[in-house]
């Protein structure tokens, strides 16, 4: 959950770039960001990276690759990919955003395509069948409480 949160407080926002920063595969099974590695060791891995957060063979990965990568057809020779839990059998993910019909409500979605940020990201999985949930606000988001005091 660390190392998540970690990254997900340093997601890049669209306005930064000319290229989507983050978004889902079209099965929901894969999301694919850009966020600010910082400083690393390789100075490819330095800075703004790209990454993906995906289940694979009862595990749960992020592979993390140069910021050229989006300029590349091909998977690049240079990429990280770290296992982050083992024994995974589930994984969902829910896009969270206020809804454009009412002021106060919120909407959700498991596929994310958009061209802005969704206001939370929550992460669902199953972890040797006990269920767990993490949910992060993402950069550029403002709780703001409404209601009695």
């Amino acid at each position: 959950r660390v190392k998540l949160e970690s990254i997900f407080s340093k997601i890049v926002d669209k306005k930064y770039l000319d290229k989507p920063t983050f978004y889902s595969s079209k099965d929901a099974k894969t999301i694919f960001f850009i966020y600010d590695n910082a400083a690393d060791p390789f100075p490819e891995f330095g800075s703004l990276v790209c990454a993906r957060l995906y289940l694979e063979n009862k595990n749960l990965f992020l592979e993390t690759y140069p910021l050229e990568f989006l300029k590349e057809t091909s998977k690049p020779k240079f990429f990280r990919k770290e296992c982050l839990a083992k024994n995974v059998s589930e994984l969902s993910f829910t896009f969270l955003e206020n809804a454009k019909d009412a002021k106060d409500a919120i909407s959700s979605s498991v596929a994310w395509d958009k061209k802005y940020l969704p206001k939370i990201f929550k992460i669902d999985f199953l972890l040797e069948n006990e269920p767990l949930s993490f949910s992060f606000f993402l950069p550029g988001f403002a709780i703001t409480y409404v209601g009695n005091l």
